[in-house]
């Protein structure tokens, strides 16, 4: 059985993360779990982790970039779009998101990649 869903969880619109280099042996690692759905916004948080290593962390090999995820998941009700009070945040993995939604009581996120709030959570879900 199937629903009909308005709001989809899956956004298919780049979101950027700034990942670091902490020092040149080490793999880089996401700065924050912030996901920035404007470019810009991504790249002056990078600047301001680049000006906060300075010189010393760059000599020793520290660093940072830009990755992009494409799509990206926000746990928004596929019927009314109500986001879970509190969370805004987007997801760059659909089990990472679920798993921030089991903090939410009432709220759902099914197998096919659809979210249901309390109000709209289908009845075999219970």
């Amino acid at each position: 059985m199937s629903l009909y869903v308005q709001y989809s969880a899956v956004l298919h619109v780049p979101h950027y993360q700034v990942m670091s280099w902490p020092c040149e042996d080490a793999p880089p690692e996401p700065l924050s779990r912030q996901l920035h759905r404007e470019w810009w916004r991504a790249e002056r948080e990078l600047a301001r982790y680049l000006a906060s290593v300075g010189e010393a962390g760059r000599a020793r090999g520290a660093g940072g970039f830009l990755f992009t995820h494409k799509p990206v998941f926000l746990p928004r009700c596929g019927d009314c779009a109500d986001l879970p009070e509190g969370n805004p945040e987007v997801y760059s993995d659909w089990w990472q998101m679920r798993a921030a939604l089991a903090d939410y009581p009432g709220w759902v996120a099914t197998g096919d990649l659809t979210v249901f709030c309390p109000h709209h959570r289908p009845s075999w879900e219970y």
